[in-house]
């Protein structure tokens, strides 16, 4: 054998390594972008439980933000900003949702589900006002176009009355709390 067929040899070795290791790398590729996805999504969904649990555990924030749902007229000189805070970050996960879904790591149901939730807040008379009056400006011109565009089906909102308990309701003034500002009540 000589010394060319010797480095043929080497050179074919060499090439089928080569090969090898950029399968093993694409593998490798692959699992971490899960990874990161599943690590996205797990963030994001502690970001929201943690919302929702403050709203759970916050009576007057959970009761101002009933308040206002009718009418923002019934918020009070010193729950208004508390209330606004809330919106804000209430549609900014919605904000994260969509860009987690055009990133990938938010799958087409969740998205669905949460925008469509999103697009129902807003025909809340309340928080419409909140929106209309600035709270889109918050938001990245992409997810308001999105959001504005988006048509949350007829499927209700869900309300609770003391009367009732839950109900699935698409009409706001069923809600427990009315249209009446909160010096009337």
């Amino acid at each position: 054998m000589n010394w060319e067929a010797i480095g043929a040899v080497g050179e074919m070795i060499g090439a089928v390594a080569v090969v090898v290791t950029l399968l093993y790398l694409v593998k490798q590729i692959k699992q971490n972008t899960e990874s990161t996805k599943a690590v996205g999504l797990q963030t994001w969904q502690s970001d929201s439980s943690a919302h929702w649990l403050t709203t759970a555990a916050n009576r007057e924030i959970g009761r101002d933000g009933a308040a206002m749902q009718y009418d923002s007229r019934n918020l009070s000189d010193d729950n208004w900003i508390a209330v606004g805070c809330w919106l804000l970050n209430n549609f900014r996960q919605y904000q994260t949702t969509f860009i987690m879904h055009e990133r990938g790591v938010v799958d087409d149901d969740l998205f669905a589900v949460e925008m469509r939730m999103a697009a129902r807040n807003l025909r809340i008379p309340g928080i419409r006002q909140w929106w209309d009056a600035g709270g889109r400006n918050q938001m990245s011109p992409r997810f308001t176009e999105a959001l504005e565009a988006f048509d949350p089906g007829k499927d209700a909102n869900w309300a609770w009355t003391k009367e009732t308990g839950f109900v699935s309701t698409d009409r706001v003034e069923s809600l427990s709390i009315n249209s009446q500002p909160r010096s009337a009540r």
